[in-house]
């Protein structure tokens, strides 16, 4: 740079330039004394930036000092001191920065947010030329300049990579507050990523059936590291993509692994279920169900789970005890209906008593269908039936429906168990009866010795109908079977079996019990005739002294 000369007496410049008297440096600048004036040149471009006159004609100066502690200069005279203040200084390197087309450094000495967006348009502007398009993006999308020019010139280019960085990095300097844009924009980089992985398949596809021996790994890598990008673009800017808009997008172009990638994202839980149970990918359905604690989804899932894998279903709704098992019911019964397998491999009644033992639930429905699976089972054995309905007869109200549960046992001719009912109820005739009628002797033996000993009339009727059974029952040896009652129960005799047995009967069969019964008869009335006698003669003496207490007197 050349300090410009000073003015002669008549106002001409010299020809001759001015000697510099003295020079400092400063980070940006050259400072020189030139002539009594302060002279300030730009160190970078070599332009004048300050001239100021600060001596008097003929006044010369004695020294210009740097204090570089303070970061001022100063200006020695004979007379005066002069401090030459530095303000601001870097406030115009961007510019020069920006015409060197050093953008890094423009941007980094751009103050003011106009600043900025200047040297962000022109960097922009500068890429694009040399067809750098991923780093305009990047740079373009901290700009300011308008929205709809930045996405055509991408648009124009077939740079739909550079269109999504663009995008990407716009979105992240709209407010929260704009969510028209952002919703915009995010749906925007979702359809350019859906075409792009798209793209990418078919690059596969193509090359593996054009040649064999043709390497598709870069392909492959390239579309994994877009997939990774594609799951954190969803997992951050999730609350700004519309579910709706968003599933049928990729839905459109048939990503499947994407779509259930989002709705993981968005703990749509629901679809994701659905997807893997619909492709019947059991293990990945129980692994998700895991994770939940919606008791919507397990409701709503459970038929199908329990047709398919009721083991490790219900080995699930055991870790949650708050769901209710009433709505559980109905896919508990499909599945009971369904399956061939024993009780004791049973998943529903497996369920049920986990509710009623370890839940201790009370709730009536659950324990009705828990007798519902019992009764309804393919084998003869009323065991776990009975084993349920002891239990419940501990309590002092049962749990179930005992009208419900009767008609059950009828239905699938569980006479034990309807037996034990009736016998709950307090009802002995009736359970005697319907053991009966359905021959089981032995059973309504056992129910007859139920009532209480005080009841002693009860008790006698429940055996004569049992004896009165057994007599009328064809062949010989009924009679013999109807004398061993007598030894059963201590309140028949053979007196009350006699009107069961038929017209024609051999007496040998029962003889000895008819004389046993005779003696029994003779002792007691011989036991009367001396009560009597006894009586009689109490009678006499009283009579006695009746008499003699009438001819008594005293003095």
């Amino acid at each position: 740079s050349q300090v410009p000369a000073t003015e002669n007496a008549d106002g001409q410049r010299r020809s001759t330039q001015n000697p510099i008297v003295g020079m400092l440096l400063t980070q940006w600048h050259i400072l020189c004394l030139v002539e009594g004036r302060i002279v300030a040149i730009q160190r970078l471009n070599g332009r004048i930036v300050y001239d100021q006159a600060v001596l008097k004609p003929g006044e010369s100066a004695v020294c210009l000092l740097t204090d570089q502690k303070k970061n001022t200069c100063w200006l020695f005279t004979a007379h005066d001191i002069f401090e030459i203040v530095v303000t601001k200084e870097d406030r115009d390197v961007w510019k020069i920065m920006l015409q060197a087309q050093r953008f890094e450094l423009a941007s980094q000495y751009a103050k003011t947010s106009e600043q900025k967006d200047a040297v962000a348009t022109a960097s922009g502007d500068y890429l694009i030329k040399n067809q750098q398009y991923l780093e305009a993006a990047n740079v373009y999308g901290k700009s300011n300049r308008s929205f709809e020019q930045v996405a055509l010139i991408f648009v124009d280019h077939g740079e739909q990579d550079a269109l999504r960085k663009y995008l990407s990095t716009k979105i992240t300097t709209y407010k929260k507050s704009s969510t028209m844009q952002r919703t915009m924009i995010a749906s925007w980089i979702v359809e350019l990523f859906m075409s792009k992985l798209n793209s990418l398949d078919d690059t596969i596809a193509t090359r593996a059936q054009l040649t064999e021996n043709t390497s598709t790994t870069d392909t492959q890598h390239e579309l994994s590291v877009v997939r990774e990008e594609f799951q954190d673009f969803v997992s951050k800017y999730k609350n700004d993509l519309d579910p709706k808009t968003t599933y049928d997008m990729i839905s459109n172009h048939g990503r499947e692994q994407e779509l259930l990638c989002y709705a993981t994202a968005i703990d749509d839980y629901n679809y994701v279920l659905s997807y893997w149970i619909q492709r019947e990918r059991w293990l990945e359905s129980l692994d998700v169900l895991k994770r939940q604690t919606d008791p919507d989804l397990f409701y709503k899932y459970s038929s199908v789970l329990m047709e398919h894998t009721a083991t490790e279903f219900v080995d699930i709704l055991m870790r949650h005890p708050d769901l209710d098992a009433r709505k559980l019911i109905p896919a508990l019964l499909n599945y009971s209906e369904s399956i061939a397998s024993p009780l004791s491999q049973n998943q529903a009644a497996r369920y049920l008593n986990f509710c009623i033992n370890q839940l201790h639930s009370t709730d009536s429905a659950v324990h009705n269908t828990l007798i519902s699976i019992y009764a309804a089972q393919s084998s003869p054995s009323e065991s776990a039936l009975m084993s349920y309905l002891s239990a419940q007869s501990l309590n002092s109200h049962p749990a179930y429906d005992t009208d419900f549960a009767f008609r059950l046992c009828i239905q699938h001719s569980r006479v034990q168990s309807a037996v034990h009912i009736y016998c709950s109820m307090g009802e002995y005739s009736s359970a005697v009866d319907l053991a009966l009628k359905h021959g089981d002797i032995d059973l309504a033996s056992v129910v007859a010795d139920r009532p209480p000993e005080s009841d002693s009339a009860l008790r006698k009727k429940l055996w004569l109908a049992v004896a009165k059974k057994v007599i009328s029952q064809q062949g010989t040896g009924s009679i013999k079977t109807a004398i061993n009652f007598l030894k059963r129960c201590e309140l028949l005799k053979i007196e009350d079996l006699i009107p069961f047995f038929p017209d024609f009967v051999v007496i040998d069969d029962f003889k000895e019990e008819i004389c046993a019964a005779l003696e029994s008869y003779s002792k007691s009335i011989a036991a009367l005739d001396l009560e009597m006698d006894a009586s009689a003669t109490t009678a006499e003496s009283i009579k006695s002294d009746i008499k003699a207490l009438s001819s008594r007197y005293a003095i």
